[in-house]
């Protein structure tokens, strides 16, 4: 997935979502607030009518927006009491967020979940979490299933919205510590996910080789069961006995 960072007003953004949110039990994010302007207060109508759950983590997609509003959808992700809103929070709907664009056919979408307040975290933090929530939202394992069909419009552009060329730079900051992150835990899954003929313990080391090869800075060391006989590692090594592969 390609993550960027733009500039500029919510209404005027170009794209298939635009993401927002909104705190219980009716307050707009400043970017919603933009949006209800130009669509000519729909969201605020819908918040009236109760068609929108502002509770933590729920989420309402608004097909076509009204007025004049660029996007084709808006994504509307309740953020629960503006007091209460912390880290945890800010979790929970950047997972809601990605999980809803995911199974959507939305292509690309731009998030102003980035505006919202979260005590002692950085915007750099916070590109972080979006980053990894949509990573592994969009994360599959079916390289072993004979009948594996990919997602025909999977989420392939999220950008991260921006007021400022200084937040632009954290924003950039923590969407390439967020795609590392996110790269570091899909290599782990995939390996957790793969059978014990696949994965075994040469297996492991080679994979361990290869990133080394791409990170020049990294140290490895792999230890043979002679090795770990020395370090005392009698729970490993007495499990790896029933195995035709070394530990």
């Amino acid at each position: 997935m390609d993550f960027t960072v733009k500039t500029g007003d919510a209404e005027k953004q170009r794209s298939a979502c635009i993401v927002v949110g909104v705190y219980s039990p009716k307050r707009l994010s400043p970017a919603a607030q933009r949006l209800d302007k130009a669509g000519r207060s729909q969201l605020s109508e819908l918040l009236k009518r109760g068609d929108i759950d502002t509770s933590c983590g729920k989420t309402t997609l608004i097909h076509s927006p009204a007025g004049r509003i660029q996007a084709k959808r808006i994504l509307v992700v309740g953020c629960g009491s503006q007091k209460e809103f912390d880290a945890k929070a800010f979790q929970k709907i950047a997972a809601s967020a990605a999980a809803v664009l995911d199974k959507s056919a939305v292509t690309d979408a731009i998030s102003y979940l980035t505006e919202l307040d979260v005590s002692d975290r950085s915007l750099a933090w916070k590109a972080r979490q979006l980053v990894i929530a949509c990573d592994a939202s969009a994360y599959r394992f079916d390289e072993l299933k004979s009948d594996a069909k990919a997602p025909k419009r999977p989420l392939r552009k999220l950008a991260l919205a921006t007021a400022s060329s200084e937040e632009s730079n954290q924003l950039k900051a923590g969407v390439r510590q967020g795609s590392a992150i996110a790269d570091g835990v899909s290599r782990a899954r995939r390996l957790g996910n793969l059978p014990g003929n696949i994965c075994t313990p040469t297996y492991l080391a080679e994979q361990a080789e290869e990133i080394k090869k791409q990170y020049a800075n990294l140290r490895l060391d792999i230890l043979e069961e002679k090795d770990m006989q020395k370090l005392g590692m009698g729970s490993l090594l007495s499990v790896s006995q029933g195995s035709r592969q070394p530990a």
